[in-house]
């Protein structure tokens, strides 16, 4: 099983959300809920920006607070 992570984008920088993703489900416009394979669950604002799946990678753009 290829588990990914997640990672996002803000301020021109890379940042690791979450490992071992296993699930990603949109929770309405620009929100994301993320589950990994430990239970661990995230919930974040921002876009889909792409995945890369040779490297098991998702990516979002966050939005600035």
């Amino acid at each position: 099983m290829c588990e990914i992570s997640a990672y996002g984008y803000k301020g021109g920088r890379e940042e690791l959300l979450l490992e071992s993703v296993v699930r990603v489900e949109p929770q309405g416009e620009d929100r994301w809920r993320l589950l990994s394979l430990f239970g661990e669950e995230r919930v974040l604002a921002g876009r889909f920006r792409g995945a890369d799946f040779r490297q098991n990678r998702v990516f979002f753009d966050m939005e600035e607070s």
